[in-house]
């Protein structure tokens, strides 16, 4: 693959206090909403969890790959 043809890769983290919805954006962003529950609490995030996807920015294709992370006080 020549470079000119190679796929940029953008990574977005997320950091913040336990709870206040970090890993609802990631699977929210990602089109998982089947795993979503109004009301429902889930299982807090135990160091990582990512997903990755292939947008189109400005007529070019970019893989986007976020990060949820917790902070551990």
């Amino acid at each position: 693959m020549a470079a000119t043809d190679e796929v940029p890769l953008l990574k977005l983290l997320t950091i913040g206090d336990s709870g206040v919805g970090k890993s609802w954006l990631l699977l929210r962003w990602s089109g998982e909403t089947g795993k979503l529950v109004k009301g429902a609490t889930s299982m807090p995030t135990i160091g990582i969890d990512f997903k990755m996807k292939s947008v189109m920015i400005d007529g070019k294709r970019v893989k986007v790959q976020v990060v949820s992370s917790v902070v551990l006080a």
